[in-house]
């Protein structure tokens, strides 16, 4: 029994010493969680100072320690740095989150320190009854010793007081049990004394023990952190260096494939660039060939054509040749029957020599059928040479091409092969890779738990090393050193701080004040670029009205000179048959006359009708310069950016004053109303679409055409008859007009030219355009440069000659 009921108290002192560890322990706990929702507390303060100050736009701090400590923590958690004005909305957001967070927290502990506090107050009552209990009993024991002395007083009183003896009996009787209870009670006492000592050795006995093993635990720590130190420092070297090995091995097949790419891209393009040539001098020839061949069949069809020509021709004049011999013959024989002639003998004669000549002319239209044969086989047998020289190298080509289209089939095959090897190339760099990065990884985990363990058994070293030192103890002189600490450094960082943020105000007022300029700036830009757009919208419509009225005035002289033309036919057409009369003698025989292929007026004709239209060329170019010039000074107007002409003098003396010019135009004017009455309609050049203008008879000038007809052959027949041989003369149109009546006439004053008059139009144009822009720009003066006096003495001079 005595052995249980001392395992009893053992067991029941280790659970008061128990629940007195978790005590302190709760203690501490509930001391820690103050001061950290203390901390937390002033955050908060700090952090709704800061956004009152925010909201406020408050540029000044408070300076107090206080203060400056709390805004010195904030911005030391936010990165030692204050931002910037953008991002001071995202620091908010953040903020307030880390708000949420602490709050949170400040409820979590203060559930913790109520229930800190409810057992704490359990331990407090049990011990509150424990010691009323202890009082209790030492009131019983100064009860029980004042009566033993009211006892000893009594007994003495005794001998006095006889009358008391029942009473003193009974108080005797009292004091005997009080006694055995005082006996019990010191029984107890010693009892408990003597346990309590013997708990208290063991006590300490096993404080020592656990004092022992906490040193031998210490020192086992120790050696195991700088265990743990050195195989960190040398997995973290092996880790390392595998990783350089690893990277310079990447990087050096990297390099190797890229150059390896690149030989091959390489390749490829010198493979597809000699086959691009080769497609283009396959297209190239080919081309040749057609073209060649083509040539050569037109030019086959227009000699044909015009042998065809020849023949018709030749046998038409020969007819006419013919019939005119016929006639005299007719005439003379009629004639010789008036005068008395024997007409048997001219009838026989006159058979004869049509006979003749029917021979003749069979045997003439025998020799040029053979002729043409003879030249139709030698055409044939030369067309059939070239065809089989064509085919051989048709052949030749296509063997060529058959040939490159197997060494093209060669070459696509080695890319494809070549593709397959990249690929499979690509394929093992990618599982290298991925093999790598898995490595990487894994390598990046453990280093991180490595690192977590580390920043553990580091903490845990501080705190041992604080607390054998006596600082890790949450007293106030240990709070008050750190807090010194930590308020240096916090003051210094908000030194820092402070410059800084004025730095960024004063650069934010600058860009304010920058920005307020160049918003001004931009709507003084707006006003002018309205302002320039309406005035090149005017000007453009002032131009475009000018266009449309020269446009119906031109239309107008158009309808009234196509009028005088149509009411000049008749007269056109007497003059026409005047000529025509002048080609036939006096006895009415109608001579035909054969061409001559070096005709002069024809070859003067065709020199006037190239330099006619190089005349007509070079004016629309001038047009086009002008009407370029003009587009370029709209823009001009339209963009305000006036620039000097280029190629073009800047000297004062070349350029006209307002005066002179004035004048200029005026004389301008003037002049193109002098042309318009100069012009008058010239009869000898029109031929109109009547049933009158076609002559009767073929009209040639050249009387020399009969006897080349009658040159063997036909080889001057086909050479004068190869070139504008017609029957009839064709129709001109109304536009060419002006052209043919300056061929014929051979002078500027007797025709109306169609060319002049565009000349003219176009230098009239051109000095309408400058006097609108003279005239409706005032600030662009210096626009006149386009205008050189020369260039409007030369228009001057021109107008006046026509």
């Amino acid at each position: 029994m005595e052995k249980e009921d001392s395992d009893f108290l053992k067991q029941l002192f280790h659970e008061n010493n128990e629940l007195r560890l978790q005590i302190n322990t709760l203690t501490r706990e509930l001391y820690n969680k103050t001061v950290a929702v203390e901390v937390v507390e002033d955050e908060v303060r700090d952090l709704k100072l800061k956004i009152e100050l925010n909201e406020k736009g408050v540029q000044s701090r408070p300076e107090t320690q206080a203060s400056t400590r709390r805004i010195s923590r904030m911005f030391s958690r936010a990165g030692d740095s204050i931002s910037t004005p953008n991002n001071l909305q995202k620091e908010l957001d953040e903020n307030l989150k880390e708000l949420e967070k602490r709050n949170e927290e400040i409820k979590s502990f203060k559930e913790e320190n109520l229930k800190l506090k409810l057992s704490f107050e359990e331990q407090k009552n049990l011990i509150e009854q424990k010691d009323t209990d202890l009082k209790e009993l030492n009131d019983q024991l100064s009860d029980v010793k004042l009566l033993r002395q009211k006892s000893v007083v009594a007994k003495g009183s005794n001998e006095e007081d006889t009358e008391n003896v029942g009473v003193t009996k009974t108080e005797k009787d009292e004091l005997e049990a009080r006694d055995q209870t005082i006996i019990t009670l010191k029984n107890q006492i010693i009892n408990l004394a003597t346990d309590a000592n013997r708990k208290h050795n063991e006590q300490q006995e096993q404080l020592q023990g656990v004092e022992a093993l906490i040193n031998g635990i210490r020192l086992e720590y120790d050696e195991f952190i700088q265990v743990t130190k050195l195989e960190n420092e040398a997995f973290k070297s092996a880790q390392i260096a595998e990783y350089d090995n690893l990277k310079i091995a990447f990087d050096r097949h990297k390099i190797d494939q890229f150059e390896e790419k690149k030989r091959i891209m390489m390749e490829y393009q010198s493979v597809l660039f000699f086959v691009q040539t080769q497609f283009d001098e396959y297209r190239t020839t080919v081309e040749y060939l057609f073209n060649a061949e083509v040539a050569k069949l037109e030019d086959e069809l227009s000699s044909q054509s015009l042998r065809n020509q020849q023949e018709i021709m030749y046998i038409i004049q020969a007819k006419d040749k013919f019939y005119t011999e016929m006639m005299v013959s007719k005439d003379a024989k009629i004639m010789s029957l008036i005068e008395g002639s024997d007409l048997q003998s001219l009838m026989q004669k006159h058979e004869l020599d049509i006979e003749n000549l029917r021979k003749e002319h069979q045997r003439e239209i025998e020799r040029v059928k053979s002729d043409q044969e003879s030249e139709q086989k030698n055409l044939i047998a030369l067309l059939q040479r070239q065809n089989v020289s064509l085919e051989s190298k048709c052949e030749k080509l296509q063997s060529h091409l058959k040939s490159m289209e197997n060494r093209i089939r060669e070459l696509m095959a080695t890319i494809e092969a070549k593709n397959r090897a990249l690929g499979e190339r690509e394929d093992q760099r990618l599982k290298l890779e991925a093999d790598f990065n898995k490595r990487f990884e894994e390598n990046k985990r453990k280093i991180e738990l490595l690192t977590q363990e580390k920043e553990h058994l580091r903490h845990k070293v501080i705190r041992m090393n604080l607390n054998a030192k006596g600082e890790g103890a949450n007293t106030i002189e240990n709070m008050i050193k750190r807090i010194n600490r930590e308020t240096g450094k916090l003051h210094s960082e908000f030194e820092t701080v402070s410059v800084e943020c004025e730095r960024y105000l004063g650069e934010s007022q600058n860009f304010a004040k920058k920005l307020k300029e160049k918003e001004k700036l931009v709507e003084f830009l707006e006003k002018e670029i309205l302002k320039r757009n309406v005035e090149y919208a005017s000007m453009s419509k002032t131009f475009e009205e000018f266009l449309a009225g020269r446009a119906r005035q031109t239309r107008r002289e158009r309808s009234k000179k196509l009028l005088k033309l149509h009411s000049d036919e008749v007269m056109n057409n007497h003059e026409e048959l005047q000529k025509r009369q002048l080609l036939i003698d006096s006895k009415h025989v109608v001579k035909a006359v054969i061409p001559d292929r070096g005709d002069s007026t024809r070859n003067k004709r065709t020199t006037k009708e190239s330099s006619d239209t190089v005349d007509e060329k070079s004016e629309l170019e001038r047009g086009y310069t002008y009407l370029r010039k003009f587009k370029t000074l709209s823009r001009a107007f339209a963009t305000g950016d006036f620039k000097y002409i280029p190629m073009v003098e800047n000297k004062s003396e070349n350029y006209f004053t307002l005066e002179e010019k004035s004048y200029l135009y005026k004389k301008m004017k003037q002049q193109t109303s002098d042309i318009q009455k100069i012009y008058k309609d010239n009869n000898d050049s029109l031929s109109l679409s009547t049933g009158e203008n076609k002559p009767k008879v073929y009209v040639n000038k050249n009387n020399n055409c009969l006897k080349s007809a009658k040159t063997p052959k036909g080889e001057a027949t086909a050479q004068l008859l190869k070139d504008d041989i017609k029957l009839y003369q064709p129709q001109t149109p109304l536009l060419s007009f002006i052209g043919t009546a300056v061929k014929k006439n051979e002078s500027i004053s007797s025709a109306k030219p169609a060319t002049h008059e565009k000349f003219v139009i176009f230098r009239f144009l051109n000095l309408v355009t400058h006097s609108i822009f003279f005239i409706s720009c005032k600030k662009a003066t210096y626009l006149s440069r386009d205008l050189p006096k020369r260039a409007v003495e030369i228009e001057l001079n021109f107008v006046e000659f026509v």
